[in-house]
């Protein structure tokens, strides 16, 4: 849902449209699941069919599930992926909002499972905490992966929209920033008159000490000389 609201492309919105409408609908079957007994799926996609839960267990599941339920009116309806992040802004924020009571839920739901299966027999037992686990393992982590993804895509977009304007080696602006510049400043000029210059300056004897000394030293030179026009 963070991917999807705050996707740049109705490509992206549509991608984290379909992540969405996976990831909530596997949710919705597996309560349904614990709830009602019937199929669902593992984490690894593997089919499984669960039996009804009793006693504390019921009732956590049914308490998560009016949770839950409000969020499938919040989003657009299935099969039709919206191409705007702001569709999916109402479930988000819903979500946001509800986030800790549904993991306390489910911490619950796995406690009252527990209890539960030391009075059943050891296959039903592992029936059942095996689904569970499988399961709430399958949500957080496309909860946890997505929050990672989001944040990777941002860290590696500010990084490469520096690399693409500085010179690695000195940091200094590299010729794409150059000419962005300088296409502003010719703009302003051909508006209002604004002057602008050029300052091209040149390193004499240069040269020599790359082939004297090495390229590693003529690079700290370079290193030095960025640092200097930089405080001037």
């Amino acid at each position: 849902l963070l991917l999807a609201t705050r996707a740049a492309t109705p490509a992206e919105a549509a991608r984290a449209g379909e992540e969405v409408e996976l990831a909530f609908g596997l949710f919705e079957r597996t309560l349904s699941a614990f709830a009602e007994g019937g199929p669902t799926a593992g984490g690894d996609s593997v089919p499984v069919v669960l039996q009804p839960v009793e006693g504390e267990a019921a009732a956590v599941v049914a308490a998560a599930r009016q949770i839950v339920t409000p969020l499938r009116g919040l989003l657009p309806p299935a099969g039709q992926l919206a191409l705007e992040g702001r569709a999916y802004a109402a479930a988000a924020d819903y979500m946001v909002g509800h986030n800790r009571q549904v993991l306390a839920l489910m911490n619950r739901l796995t406690t009252a499972l527990e209890h539960d299966s030391v009075r059943r027999s050891r296959n039903l037992r592992a029936i059942q905490t095996g689904a569970f686990v499988l399961a709430l393992g399958n949500f957080l982590v496309i909860v946890l992966g997505m929050l990672r993804q989001y944040r990777r895509v941002e860290q590696e977009s500010e990084r490469w929209r520096e690399l693409a304007r500085h010179d690695p080696l000195t940091g200094l602006a590299n010729r794409k920033a150059f000419t962005e510049a300088a296409l502003g400043v010719l703009a302003r000029a051909r508006i209002d008159g604004s002057p602008g210059a050029v300052l091209v300056l040149d390193l004499d004897g240069f040269k020599p000490i790359n082939d004297r000394f090495g390229h590693a030293t003529g690079d700290q030179i370079l290193v030095q000389l960025a640092a200097r026009l930089e405080s001037t």
